[in-house]
């Protein structure tokens, strides 16, 4: 799967390539507004969004492109590595989801926040149904 990561620390990319190659998918990080954004955005598979490191527009366009397209979202305000594989750990169904909104599995709608051991405060956003 295609994942987009909107924001981030650019001398992290690599770091966060090769956590995404360890499960099996393949990254594409926009670290600050583009032009043609949403449509490069489409694209994707799964939309990892770092809150803290991006600016309001790119925020609002990455959002906008997960709905109208039906992307899952994820939105995480610590841009690390761990937060990062947090993330992908939610997308794999390893981590368990609070609330039973998502349940581990991918494709349930609904909101929740993934809890693994160190209770991750990751964001999740399902728009597929």
């Amino acid at each position: 799967m295609r994942i987009s990561i909107v924001g981030g620390m650019s001398r992290l990319e690599g770091q966060y390539r090769r956590e995404a190659e360890k499960f099996g998918h393949e990254v594409r990080v926009y670290n600050r507004l583009e032009v043609n954004m949403s449509s490069k955005l489409a694209r994707s598979g799964a939309l990892v969004l770092f809150t803290g490191k991006i600016s309001h527009e790119a925020r609002i366009q990455a959002v906008n492109a997960a709905k109208a397209c039906n992307i899952h979202l994820l939105m995480r305000h610590s841009s690390g590595v761990c937060a990062f594989r947090d993330c992908l750990s939610c997308l794999a169904g390893g981590v368990e989801c609070r609330n039973g909104a998502v349940e581990g599995r991918l494709g349930t709608s609904g909101i929740g926040h993934a809890a693994d051991a160190r209770d991750s405060d990751c964001d999740i956003r399902f728009w597929r149904s």
